[in-house]
Formats: C-alpha cells, sequence, structure tokens
C-alpha cells in the first residue's frame, strides 16, 4: 500500500465557496473542492494551483495549508488510487485572476452559500474539515 499526494484549494468569498462537480465515474456528480494528484515534478502548492487553474479557470493565491490522510476509497479517486493512502493539502486561497470557466474534466463549477454545502451530495465528508479551518 503506497502513498499517493493530492492537493487542492479552498476558496470562500463573501460567504460562498467555489466547488467542482466531478466528472469521473467513482465521484460522478458529487462535488468537491478544486483539486488533483501531485504529478513527479511538482509540490504542493505547484499542484493546488495547476488544479485549479485546469478546473475553474482561475489563477490562485495560496495561504496556509491543512493536510489529512484519507483511504484511496474514501477519496472518490481513479480506481487505481483505491488501495492507497492518500495525503490531501488543501490551501486556503483567493482568486488572483482568470474568468470563471468548467475544466474538461469536471462536469461543473459553481460558488455555493456556506449554509447551503451540508445539503450537496459531497465527494466526501472529509471536505467539512477543511471548511470548519478555513470559513
Amino acid at each position: 500500500m503506497g502513498i499517493s499526494k493530492f492537493a487542492g484549494v479552498c476558496i470562500i468569498k463573501d460567504k460562498k465557496i467555489l466547488l467542482v462537480q466531478e466528472a469521473h465515474k467513482e465521484a460522478c456528480g458529487l462535488w468537491s473542492l478544486p483539486l488533483g494528484h501531485m504529478e513527479d515534478d511538482e509540490n504542493e502548492s505547484d499542484t493546488a494551483k495547476r488544479e485549479t487553474k485546469e478546473e475553474t479557470g482561475y489563477d490562485v493565491i495560496l495561504g496556509q495549508s491543512k493536510k489529512i490522510f484519507l483511504n484511496g476509497v474514501d477519496l472518490k479517486s481513479t480506481s487505481n488510487f483505491n488501495d492507497q493512502q492518500i495525503e490531501l493539502t488543501i490551501f486556503d486561497s483567493i482568486v488572483n485572476s482568470g474568468n470563471l470557466l468548467k475544466g474538461d474534466d469536471v462536469m461543473s463549477v459553481k460558488w455555493f452559500p456556506l449554509n447551503e454545502v451540508d445539503q450537496l451530495p459531497l465527494r466526501g465528508e472529509w471536505i467539512k474539515y477543511f471548511l470548519k479551518d478555513f470559513a
């Protein structure tokens, strides 16, 4: 059982959070923070910035980060990560530039009022861990 690293962002503005609706089969239709798998030549901040740009169209400024460990199956990522331990780093972030665009690997991108997150079908309860720290 190996460890795979993922990184992403939590962007909250005007009491709303930016979420992406996943398109891949393991999490299809579920809402998530913008995030993705770390490439070999990246660190956590590089991955968070790249994935946010790819999924939302935004360039971000990263703030403090929080890290948790998950079982791969709990991340609801592609099946080749199911048997691995996941190290997930999420950065508190703000939008620096760009326009909201839906990336090719997500179904939708939307700002939600923070008080509506509990009613959404989420990619995992771990999202709420980051909300309580960054909201």
